[in-house]
């Protein structure tokens, strides 16, 4: 595993870690690069194996220079049958290709610490200081995918010429979207029930039906992924019977025994977002969450394949340790990343609406 540490031109290195300023008070002056470089590897590893959800479900790359780059989308074609001997060669294709762009963010997370005890435990890979500044990073990541997900993407695609068009943006399209019938809103009602607006078996066959329909390779490439909240897996539970055959497999997937149902890979999220819904109707922005709500709620639970997003990434996280001296030499842990995702295609990827809570109970 690279190391993707770099360095500050504020530090100087010594040996033992923290070094004593010779007066028998450690002051930081001097930060050792062994102690360092083993506290950005806790970060890092800590980002790698819990930092965040949606890693192993969307595509990666790495890039250097440019804030922002184009991922190749090239379209199918079809082929001609041979009926004639010696017969003319098949006018070409033209095989559809534009370009989807990808732009990055760059996100810090800043820690002092001035208790010296603490500092001398910043070498253990189980410091908690380095696993909170990996999970601040890897929830920002988490984000960034669900927007590429289901915000609009920057296209590029090319004229009837041939020639490239501008920028220009392409949101997900509303065929990739099961939504709740005009009027649903659960109110006084158990969220739950199959005709009440949670989430049920048919929604999530409905979903996987419609990414199969847009030929995703589900047998060969693409692992078939469901975004939800911890709700809705209750919601399942409460639409199946005991007698049913599929309420074992829901069971043990609410309760963590198994991640996969129905051919989709479950991965729980609570930072999904919610929506009022004002007359029967998803309307406005995101609902905060923790804020009550005057009207019942949705959530869009996202269905996708790991082919539909792509992320990039500028620079691994680094981190940094520096004497802040206008501090009384406190230790500041810098630690910071950039990146950036888009979708790559929109049918690959399919929003389910569903009821989360009944009117008066917080988001």
């Amino acid at each position: 595993m690279a190391n993707p540490f770099q360095s500050g031109t504020a530090n100087t290195y010594a040996s033992g870690g923290i070094a004593n300023n010779g007066t028998g008070n450690s002051q930081f002056n001097t930060i050792d690069h062994a102690f360092v470089n083993q506290y950005t590897n806790n970060v890092y590893m800590a980002l790698a194996d819990k930092g965040y959800k949606f890693k192993d479900l969307v595509m990666h790359d790495t890039t250097i220079g440019e804030r922002a780059v184009t991922v190749e989308v090239i379209g199918s074609t079809s082929a001609e049958e041979h009926t004639e001997r010696h017969g003319k060669t098949p006018e070409p294709a033209n095989i559809a290709h534009g370009k989807r762009w990808v732009t990055t963010k760059t996100y810090d997370t800043v820690e002092w610490i001035d208790d010296e005890d603490k500092v001398k435990t910043l070498i253990d890979p189980t410091n908690p200081y380095a696993m909170r500044q990996a999970q601040a990073i890897g929830r920002k990541m988490d984000i960034e995918i669900h927007r590429a997900l289901t915000g609009s993407s920057l296209i590029t695609a090319n004229s009837a010429d041939g020639g490239p068009d501008d920028r220009s943006t392409i949101a997900l399209p509303s065929s990739q979207k099961i939504l709740l019938p005009d009027g649903v809103d659960g109110v006084g009602g158990d969220i739950g029930s199959d005709d009440d607006g949670g989430l049920t078996v048919q929604k999530l066959l409905q979903a996987k039906q419609k990414l199969m329909e847009s030929d995703n390779d589900l047998d060969m490439e693409d692992q078939l992924c469901l975004i939800v909240a911890p709700v809705h897996l209750t919601q399942l539970l409460n639409t199946t019977q005991a007698t049913s055959s599929d309420y074992a497999a829901i069971k043990a997937l609410a309760h963590g025994e198994i991640k996969e149902f129905a051919g989709f890979k479950f991965v729980w999220w609570n930072s999904l977002p919610r929506y009022n819904r004002v007359n029967g109707v998803q309307t406005g922005a995101a609902v905060p969450r923790g804020t009550a709500v005057t009207n019942a709620h949705s959530q869009n639970l996202v269905a996708f394949v790991k082919s539909g997003v792509q992320m990039n990434t500028w620079k691994q996280v680094r981190t940094q340790m520096d004497k802040r001296t206008d501090f009384r030499n406190t230790l500041q842990l810098f630690t910071t990343a950039t990146f950036g995702a888009s979708r790559i295609d929109e049918e690959k990827v399919v929003e389910i609406e569903c009821l989360s809570r009944d009117v008066g109970t917080e988001a």
